[in-house]
């Protein structure tokens, strides 16, 4: 009753081996591994008390972009209340591994590749859903063996399905820049309508490792940053696959450093990947306020666990953003060519958004000399920064102190 036991062949070989029985359908299982069960306590399943049922087999595929891979984990917890013991398998890119190999509600991660493609078209699952519009994870979509689908398939055709109203609304506002402008809804809210889940503003789960903490607390102590001091990250770059220009303006944050450092007391730490070397340098270089570098060649555990460790954040729309929402950093983000709507701060950010009209035009580059992103100021974003700390209840007699000194400031535009 309740365990489906299998019987392996009790026949004994010729050293006299009886095979032992096997709960498969035990979520501890691991096929050919001993169980953590095992391990722990060493039982085995014949006699094991530690039998759990697995409920539903779930696949999620999200590859490339590690940002959208983060926001996806906002379904986790929802998604196996929905499911009691259900077994979870995500599928991704080893780049994006990284993000969620601490997670405690995943069950399983596999890395895309030729091995993990024959797996998955033998193996059989409950539920897929493919979040991701990519061909490489709309093929593995389509390949898969699951009683319900759900998302982005490959069709015949070699281009992408869309299988319900839900993932064809995510279709066309990526197809239609139009549509992409107008749409309202967080990328959140678009995967848990995809995933026939009520969204209720579920946060996004970022567990960071007890090695990656000590980095960043050695980097912190090494740079004489203490637990009370406030520290803001200015996150530089973005990603050069598409829309290069979402960055904010070097000169943006060079004026906006020494605001910060002589109005607010901040200490500032700059954030960024290898494409943001000439720039963070050139940053370091002109503004007139001490900073700290925390280097180009962090590992993905690394760059997040430096954040973890900042008061706020200023960044474009970008990775980081999605990382300072998953540890609840504040964060005062900034938008020009691409639209905020998408962007789920969970009420602990601030958007500052181009008065252009264009705002949101996603074209890859911009014809215009002087761009959205370099109309936005300094001291504008200054005064965002100064909103968010005093609705934090953070800093108020250094904000109200600094006022005359930030007013007479205030003509220095980015």
């Amino acid at each position: 009753m309740g365990a489906k036991i299998k019987a392996e062949n009790q026949a004994t070989n010729g050293n006299g081996w009886k095979s032992l029985l096997t709960k498969r359908d035990c979520r501890h299982f691991l096929d050919y591994k001993p169980c953590k069960m095992h391990k722990k306590f060493g039982v085995t399943c014949e006699t094991c008390p530690y039998y759990e049922q697995k409920g539903k087999k779930i696949l999620i595929i999200n590859l490339e972009a590690i940002g959208d891979v983060l926001r996806t984990t906002s379904l986790l917890i929802p998604l196996k209340k929905k499911y009691p013991a259900c077994q979870l398998t995500w599928v991704t890119t080893e780049k994006a591994r990284d993000i969620l190999k601490n997670n405690p509600h995943i069950d399983r991660i596999l890395s895309i590749g030729y091995e993990t493609t024959l797996q998955l078209m033998i193996e059989e699952f409950d539920i897929m859903m493919n979040f991701d519009k990519a061909h490489e994870a709309a093929a593995i979509a389509k390949l898969v063996k699951a009683k319900e689908k759900k998302g982005f398939v490959l069709g015949n055709d070699g281009m992408i399905d869309a299988l319900d109203d839900a993932s064809k609304y995510f279709f066309d506002i990526g197809f239609s820049d139009k549509a992409k402008r107008a749409s309202k809804k967080t990328q959140q809210e678009i995967v848990f309508n995809i995933a026939g889940i009520p969204y209720n503003h579920d946060k996004t789960i970022l567990n960071l490792t007890a090695e990656s903490i000590q980095f960043a607390e050695n980097f912190m102590q090494k740079h004489g940053i203490d637990k009370g001091d406030f520290v803001v990250g200015f996150n530089t770059g973005c990603s050069n696959r598409l829309f290069v220009d979402r960055k904010w303006t070097a000169n943006g944050y060079i004026e906006l450093a020494p605001m910060l450092h002589k109005v607010l007391g901040a200490k500032i730490v700059l954030l960024g990947g290898p494409n943001e070397i000439d720039r963070n340098n050139e940053i370091m270089e002109k503004a007139k306020a001490p900073i700290i570098n925390s280097g180009n060649s962090n590992t993905l555990d690394q760059f997040c666990s430096i954040i973890s460790k900042c008061s706020m954040i200023v960044t474009g729309d970008t990775l980081a953003v999605h990382i300072a929402a998953a540890l609840g950093i504040p964060t005062v983000a900034i938008f020009g060519n691409v639209s905020l709507a998408e962007i789920e701060l969970y009420g602990i950010g601030k958007k500052v958004q181009t008065d252009m009209d264009c705002w949101g035009c996603y074209k890859y580059e911009c014809e215009f000399k002087r761009t959205c992103m370099d109309r936005i100021s300094a001291a504008r974003v200054f005064e965002v920064i100064k909103e968010l700390i005093k609705e934090k209840g953070l800093l108020e007699n250094k904000i109200m102190s600094g006022t005359s000194e930030l007013n007479a400031g205030k003509g220095r535009g980015g």
